[in-house]
């Protein structure tokens, strides 16, 4: 397997990877970061912003070649709570900016991606919403090539179930189900 680098905003989506890798933690502060000899794990925050800083200071923090991947829960109008995507397109909906990303290799099935601002509770276009993305993107093609930049993201909420009902217990289990695709999609790479 070659070097992994995952951005993830929150604890409770990391957490199973964490345990998943059998990752341990390098540091908490200003990032936690957690790794192991081929996979590093940032947790960003929430937002752009937050993602793209992670993302320069993993870079800062381990220059080696690798793959990035952006790991984390959006929000879709009618996909099956739970159901995990890659991204083919990530588009920044406050500037319009996008990129276009490669889902050849991949096992699950692809979508664009819309990074908002705030949680997503209108669903108008058939993609995903998420608030982290295009940070991730911004802050990665300065390090490395479209082709080793890679955004997944399992649906936790849609138009019957909202985003307000998540709990910490369930996101980590939206996760923890699909680690056998992640395992897989990584071993692809």
């Amino acid at each position: 397997m070659q070097k992994i680098n995952f951005v993830i905003a929150f604890i409770h989506e990391a957490k199973p990877i964490i345990q998943f890798f059998k990752l341990t933690k390098f540091q908490s502060k200003p990032y936690a970061i957690y790794k192991s000899e081929q996979i590093s794990l940032i947790i960003s925050g929430c937002g752009k912003l937050n993602s793209a800083a992670a993302c320069g200071f993993l870079f800062a923090l381990d220059n080696q070649p690798a793959q990035w991947i952006n790991f984390g829960i959006a929000g879709h109008r009618d996909a099956s709570i739970g159901q995990a995507f890659i991204g083919n397109k990530v588009t920044d909906s406050d500037c319009g900016w996008h990129w276009t990303l490669s889902t050849q290799a991949s096992i699950l099935l692809s979508l664009s991606i819309n990074t908002v601002a705030e949680p997503e509770t209108q669903f108008n276009d058939e993609c995903l919403y998420e608030m982290e993305a295009s940070g991730f993107m911004t802050a990665c093609i300065k390090y490395t090539s479209l082709e080793n930049i890679s955004v997944i993201k399992i649906i936790s909420d849609n138009q019957q179930t909202s985003h307000q009902t998540l709990t910490a217990k369930k996101i980590k289990q939206l996760v923890s189900d699909q680690l056998g695709n992640l395992e897989q999609y990584i071993n692809t790479l």
